[in-house]
Parts: C-alpha cells; sequence; structure tokens
C-alpha cells in the first residue's frame, strides 16, 4: 500500500520545475523567492482545504475518514484527499 517507489514526490518535484523554474524547491525557504512562492502556496492550499472542508461537513460527512491522507492528527484527511485535483487552481 502507499507509494513505495515515492514517484509522487519525484513527479511533484518534476512539476514544481517546470512550473516555477528549476531552482525553486517546495520545501527549502533558503532562498528569497521561493520564501515568498512557498508563502502563496501554503496561503492558498489553505483556502483550499477550508473551502473543501466547508462542502464535506455541509454534505454531512466526516472530514477525518479519507482513503489516501491517513493520520491519527490530520482532521481534515478527506479533505486533503478531495482537494489534490484542485491544486494547480492555486499554483498557477
Amino acid at each position: 500500500m502507499g507509494d513505495k517507489t515515492n514517484r509522487e514526490a519525484y513527479e511533484a518535484n518534476e512539476y514544481f520545475n517546470i512550473v516555477f523554474g528549476n531552482d525553486f524547491k517546495r520545501r527549502d525557504d533558503s532562498e528569497l523567492n521561493n520564501q515568498i512562492i512557498n508563502s502563496f502556496l501554503n496561503y492558498g492550499y489553505s483556502i483550499l482545504l477550508s473551502i473543501v472542508s466547508r462542502a464535506i461537513v455541509k454534505a454531512g460527512l466526516d472530514t477525518r475518514i479519507a482513503l489516501f491522507h491517513k493520520s491519527f492528527s490530520n482532521h481534515y484527511a478527506l479533505a486533503c484527499d478531495l482537494m489534490e485535483p484542485f491544486r494547480t487552481i492555486v499554483d498557477v
């Protein structure tokens, strides 16, 4: 179960390099440019997560029960699953 070959991380790295340039690293805030982009991405993803979470609760579903994001500390696992296809809206 899961991504044993770590393909998702590899593809995410390639994706961000295409969108933001080869010098961009999603988790590296050593450069000012990376700090600014990562801050905007984090903010956008937070808004997207809240919109999806609100829709889930409005539909009467439990946000903690999900398919791919499984964690005892993540109370929005279902929202994290459902927001994945819409992340590109924030990236552009």
